[in-house]
């Protein structure tokens, strides 16, 4: 019943008899409620995953693999410790997936999204990539690249009223920094920023059916004219940065400095044929955007490192953001975070 995915935990077994006609252990406050979920779960039969195989327990919202048919028509719940105690109290446990927790399956064919398509499909979006392409020093490996991409959040989120975005509207939170010896190529960017028009309009075909957020969205088929069959984002190339100036090696070495070797540290032959890039990439959260949550000691320091680090002739500024402009509200506003990641959810 518990939407959190929890690793090593001890599980409390409750054992429902088939043949009774209630349900024990308050189990009662687990059925489905929610209106969309009845419609499409229970009426549209499109998911089975709250059909157990038991009369007493189908129409509960519990989590699958918990759930054990035993010899004689009993079952077996596995419950955490937490969401036993409250339903002890009769009380709705706070993590339950009935709790309003749950958020759908994603089909099979659409686990491959790429965070480029599904930032064309989302109606909100709130921060603002950075990537950092830092090309090998090693002149015989040209075409290996390491980097990151910075997620920032912003204090104003963009709000979309037809789908799918264009790619002047996703290109508004984008930039790329190439800091290598090298002379930059549109294809480092090809699997970094990949999007496929097929696949973004099967997902939003989708979403506008399964999802509660895009039952109402206006979608446009003439703005995929837009996009590729397959391949980078368009206009994307626009928003790189080229440093051919500074030392590869030492900035690398600075911002990924730890107790032990960095992964692309280790890769000294590329993984693929010679002509063909390779990109070794890391996400990276940036969790204080606001400056509210270090100590002014903290920024300083950062500050005079980056104007000792900075005393040389280049001009380039060390991140370029484009923002959007359309505000929403952040507070009291459930379905911000759905819309922000649409790869989640029947019903968020």
């Amino acid at each position: 019943m518990c939407s959190r995915q929890i690793h090593e935990t001890d599980v409390i077994s409750l054992i429902v008899d088939g043949n009774t006609s209630s349900l024990p252990h308050h189990l009662d406050m687990l059925i489905i409620t929610d209106p969309f979920i009845i419609q499409k779960c229970i009426v549209q039969c499109n998911s089975a995953e709250f059909v157990f195989g038991h009369k007493t327990l189908d129409g509960l919202m519990l989590y699958k693999p918990a759930v054990h048919l035993l010899p004689g028509g009993n079952a077996c719940l596995d419950v955490c410790a937490q969401c036993h105690s409250s339903l002890n109290r009769n009380v709705m446990p706070k993590f339950a997936l009935a709790n309003d927790l749950y958020r759908g399956q994603l089909p099979s064919q659409f686990t491959d999204l790429t965070w480029v398509e599904e930032m064309v499909c989302a109606r909100f979006r709130y921060t603002a990539h950075i990537t950092r392409l830092f090309q090998s020093s090693d002149p015989a490996l040209p075409n290996v690249l390491h980097g990151n991409t910075c997620a920032h959040e912003m204090n104003v989120v963009s709000t979309a009223s037809v789908l799918p975005r264009t790619p002047s509207d996703i290109n508004e939170t984008l930039s790329v920094v190439f800091v290598g010896p090298g002379k930059f190529r549109r294809e480092f960017l090809k699997d970094v920023y990949r999007i496929r028009k097929r696949k973004v309009w099967s997902f939003l075909t989708w979403l506008t059916s399964h999802n509660v957020h895009y039952l109402d969205m206006h979608l446009d088929k003439t703005i995929l004219d837009q996009y590729p069959e397959d391949d980078m984002l368009p206009g994307i190339t626009d928003n790189v940065i080229e440093d051919h100036a500074s030392d590869v090696s030492q900035i690398f070495l600075e911002e990924t400095a730890g107790p032990s070797e960095h992964p692309a540290e280790l890769l000294k032959v590329p993984p693929s044929e010679a002509d063909e890039p390779f990109v070794f990439l890391e996400k990276v959260g940036v969790s204080d955007p606001e400056g509210d949550r270090l100590s002014g000691r903290t920024f300083v320091s950062r500050a005079l490192r980056n104007l000792v680090s900075d005393m040389g002739n280049s001009t380039l500024p060390d991140l370029i953001l484009h923002r959007g402009s359309t505000a929403i509200k952040e507070y009291k506003n459930p379905e911000l975070m759905p819309v922000c990641s649409p790869r989640y959810g029947l019903s968020a």
